[in-house]
């Protein structure tokens, strides 16, 4: 098995390579990630006339080959299926330090990637975990790896994005619906500047307990299917009436 994996939280990310460890015991990794960290930067793609490539700099231990892209995490998944000289048969993004529940798939690099592997006709996985630290992260990613590789449920699916709890101990695994989660922003001028300080809080909502959102509160790995085609059939069929 062949598996490519990238990230957004740039090349010497230290949950990369924990990844890349974990993905080893199922075939040959290889990766490309971002050379500076992407976060946040959705399904950006480079449309300038060229992308820097370093193909010498840097090793993930436990991979095949590694490069690292000038670009979003996006053009890795392209530049990796381009110039590596083999056939992946998945494509998994992460580990991203930095949930991304709910809404937050919207804007997460991690989760695009695994999005443009989709659009290239392969599988992807992204996977994210808390910000700060996931204690015992090797553990709970192999956890995620056997319940999806192991069983063979990764050639049953396209996209899938995965959220890893904080907790040492987790209660299982999930499957969730997407949940709802927003974030209120507020500007507040620095004196003497043009500029502004961006304040982010959270808005709370009861969940369902069938979401990710709610589930992932509860100490449980969460994985939720994601779809390309974002047509909002129900106002179609009402738009056509």
């Amino acid at each position: 098995m062949r598996i490519l994996v990238v990230n957004d939280d740039g090349i010497q990310s230290p949950y990369l390579e924990t990844l890349v460890k974990v993905a080893s015991r199922y075939g040959f990794v290889y990766v490309a990630a971002p050379i500076k960290p992407q976060s946040a930067t959705s399904h950006g793609i480079t449309i300038a006339n060229k992308i820097h490539v370093d193909k010498e700099s840097y090793h993930v231990s436990g991979s095949e080959k590694t490069i690292a892209v000038d670009g979003f995490p996006a053009d890795c998944v392209r530049v990796g299926v381009a110039l590596f000289d083999t056939q992946f048969d998945l494509v998994i993004a992460g580990v991203n330090a930095g949930f991304n529940i709910a809404s937050d798939h919207i804007y997460s690099g991690t989760v695009a990637a695994a999005r443009e592997a989709v659009i290239l006709g392969l599988p992807g996985i992204a996977i994210s975990t808390h910000y700060l630290d996931s204690l015992n992260l090797e553990f709970k990613v192999g956890l995620v790896l056997e319940e999806l590789i192991a069983s063979k449920k990764y050639l049953n699916f396209k996209l899938l994005n995965v959220n890893i709890p904080r907790a040492e101990k987790v209660n299982g695994i999930k499957y969730t619906t997407q949940g709802r989660r927003l974030f209120h922003a507020e500007f507040s001028p620095i004196q003497g500047q043009e500029d502004y300080k961006i304040t982010y809080s959270q808005m709370i909502y009861d969940e369902p307990n069938d979401t990710d959102a709610y589930n992932l509160d509860n100490d449980y790995i969460v994985i939720t299917p994601l779809t390309i085609d974002q047509t909002n059939y129900e106002d179609l069929k009402k738009l056509r009436k």
